[in-house]
């Protein structure tokens, strides 16, 4: 016999996929009456479709849907970066000899726009680490990734020199499983035209800004990534 929470959830679900609910849920009050049912059976649908990862919770703020983006597999392009997977494994998936290069490993303090993107309180240690990220030998994007230092506090250079994502499962014993991406188009500056041996009098790139999630619903990063055109493509499912 179907719970009703279960049922609550797969009704929600069913929701945001026909685009009833675009970027944000109701609120706990508003679907208890709705639905009938008390806040605790609001609470566990909820929680069934955090563990789907279909949406995220801000404390003091809602219920937030996650956009989902998948990688075009029928582009001619060389489509080597799938959010969920990771460069290493897209790459390696597309034929390409994966290599990383980290040109800068420190330690900075959350400010109000990465707590908001990584789900912690201002001033919480964060690692950042800006790397090259390479395909046969060739540098096909600038990536920064910013990770707390409570979820993997023994990450080093030489871990980021390989698959973070394979580190992180392996460590953390949860799988990734989904990411909110923002994707734009500007021009690059002169570090980026540099890095990635850009033309300057065009130097269009295709940037991504993601965090991405754990199977709890733990942000484990947020990356700002910075590719060269032809080896990027995508579709929205959102």
């Amino acid at each position: 016999m179907t719970t009703k929470y279960a049922r609550i959830a797969k009704q929600l679900e069913s929701d945001i996929s026909d685009g009833i609910y675009v970027d944000k849920l109701p609120n706990e009050r508003e679907l208890c009456a709705k639905f009938g049912v008390s806040r605790n059976t609001i609470n566990q649908a909820l929680h069934q479709l955090e563990d789907l990862g279909l949406i995220f919770r801000k404390h003091g703020s809602g219920t937030y849907i996650r956009k989902v983006l998948d990688i075009d597999t029928n582009s001619q392009a060389a489509h080597i970066h799938n959010f969920a997977d990771g460069f290493t494994y897209s790459a390696e998936l597309n034929n390409f000899k994966a290599e990383t290069e980290v040109i800068n490993f420190e330690m900075v303090l959350a400010n109000e726009d990465l707590s908001e993107r990584l789900n912690v309180k201002k001033l919480t240690p964060l690692f950042k680490v800006e790397r090259l990220r390479k395909a046969d030998g060739v540098t096909v994007c600038y990536e920064t990734n910013i990770l707390p230092v409570s979820l993997l506090p023994n990450l080093n250079p030489d871990i980021m020199a390989g698959s973070l994502f394979r580190y992180a499962e392996k460590q953390l014993n949860q799988k990734i499983i989904n990411a909110s991406v923002r994707v734009t188009a500007p021009l690059a500056d002169q570090i980026i035209q540099e890095q990635l041996k850009l033309p300057k009098e065009n130097p269009v790139v295709i940037r991504s800004e993601s965090t991405v999630f754990i199977e709890d619903g733990t942000p484990l990063e947020f990356s700002d990534t910075y590719y060269l055109p032809a080896y990027f493509s995508l579709k929205s499912n959102a």
